[in-house]
């Protein structure tokens, strides 16, 4: 499974955004802002949605013993998901 800084590098290279441009879309004053996240052990929530809606991404979080789903159609199966959107 990927961590957090893999997912928006591998977002990053699908979209062909650098992180100049990142920085830029998400109103960060310098690159480096973006550097550092992807360079941190840790990085918060916040940010890293942050960086996804940047380009055009969501996350959506899962349970990971599935939910009952609120119409009664079943389960939500537990995953993970990243959605990449293209405009």
């Amino acid at each position: 499974m990927m961590n957090e800084k893999e997912i928006l590098r591998e977002v990053m290279r699908i979209k062909g955004y650098n992180q100049t441009l990142v920085a830029e879309k998400a109103g960060f004053k310098y690159q480096s802002n973006v550097s550092e996240m992807l360079r941190s052990k840790n990085m918060r929530v916040d940010n890293l949605i942050r960086l996804l809606e940047t380009m055009d991404c969501e996350l959506v979080v899962r349970s990971k013993t599935g939910v009952q789903r609120p119409d009664g159609t079943g389960m939500y199966k537990p995953e993970w998901v990243v959605t990449i959107t293209e405009n």
